[in-house]
């Protein structure tokens, strides 16, 4: 596996986890109300965005190397 194919998955992953994290805090703060509990939420969900961003950028600029 090749160190771009392992960036991609591994950005796809994290990404996926930090989604995860987003609903998982939300569910959590619709139960309780505590504010920290809100702002991990949108913290998660913004690195979700993020990720998601990264990746779309990463794979453009480095479409030229090979998947070996």
């Amino acid at each position: 596996m090749s160190l771009k194919v392992f960036h991609i998955i591994f950005t796809g992953c994290t990404s996926f986890l930090f989604l995860f994290l987003g609903v998982l805090s939300s569910v959590r703060y619709s139960e309780s109300g505590d504010i920290i509990i809100l702002l991990c939420s949108i913290s998660s969900f913004g690195l979700t965005v993020g990720g998601i961003y990264y990746g779309k950028y990463f794979i453009q600029k480095y479409k030229h190397l090979s998947n070996l």
